[in-house]
């Protein structure tokens, strides 16, 4: 065989052993970007089932609070059936621990039925990234953050090498009088809570009833917009003393027709308006 071929196998060999290898190389590249995205998917879906658990539990401990003559429960086996009359059937002795298998916790910052108590919810998870992912789905979530309470702090406890996610309701319990969850008709006035310094008043309104005079609805849009100013409210109703709020809805339909509540209906439509105290 001559010199030249020689040359030519043994270049022939060198580039196969390189695409080889390249190949290797971008499969790997590819498998472990595929894992990292699965990975990151999982604990998306962990996170947002976790944040739907732990909005229940607050649910719950709201429902507890105003069935309770305004007091908090004090740990979350309050809110399942037990035989204390001073349990209730809010949750399923299941639903109190997280994917992971770790519990979910109360914790109050004063006494249960304290004009300033506020309630608290706190767990375990596995990983600081999906910590970080809880908080920001759930309002006022922290993370590894203790919790100041009277006497001291408070956080869950989780074990070495795992974090932890607390989330509270930050209306005092004076202010949950106002904060309800009723059904107006729209165009009618829907008063304000009075919230406490550094905390804003807010309405948000859902749709209940409409009429598109038979047509099917394409879209459905409902909103709150101020009627009275605060401290312009009428004198003769009192629950207009800090301002009022009138909900509306706008409706599409088949028709193409954009359809709007009318005070002056003979059925006027319905919403149901959120009232709340938020923080700044």
């Amino acid at each position: 065989m001559s010199l030249t071929r020689i040359q030519h196998c043994t270049k022939q060999q060198g580039w196969a052993l390189i695409e080889v290898m390249l190949a290797l190389s971008i499969l790997t590249l590819v498998f472990t970007a595929t894992i990292y995205f699965m990975k990151h998917a999982q604990d998306q879906r962990a996170a947002q089932r976790t944040a739907q658990e732990i909005n229940m539990v607050l649910g719950a401990s709201v429902s507890y609070f105003h069935d309770h003559s305004e007091t908090w429960p004090s740990t979350i086996k309050a809110l399942y059936p037990n035989t204390s009359p001073t349990h209730g059937d809010y949750l399923m002795a299941s639903d109190v621990k997280n994917i992971w298998g770790n519990s979910y916790l109360i914790q109050l910052t004063g006494a249960p039925a304290a004009p300033t108590a506020e309630l608290a919810v706190g767990t375990c998870v596995p990983s600081r990234s999906i910590a970080r992912t809880l908080a920001a789905i759930l309002p006022h979530g922290t993370v590894d953050t203790p919790l100041t309470i009277s006497g001291g702090t408070w956080n869950p406890g989780c074990a070495a090498g795992s974090h932890y996610v607390i989330t509270h309701i930050a209306t005092v319990a004076n202010e949950l009088k106002s904060f309800d969850i009723a059904i107006y008709k729209t165009n009618t006035e829907i008063p304000m809570p009075k919230c406490v310094s550094g905390r804003d008043p807010k309405v948000f309104v859902l749709p209940l009833t409409i009429d598109t005079g038979g047509f099917p609805v394409s879209a459905i849009s409902a909103y709150a917009k101020v009627k009275k100013a605060a401290g312009h409210g009428d004198p003769a109703d009192p629950y207009c003393t800090y301002g009022c709020w009138t909900g509306h809805i706008e409706a599409v339909t088949s028709k193409s027709t954009l359809m709007k509540d009318s005070s002056g209906a003979a059925t006027p439509w319905q919403v149901m308006a959120i009232r709340d105290c938020l923080t700044h």
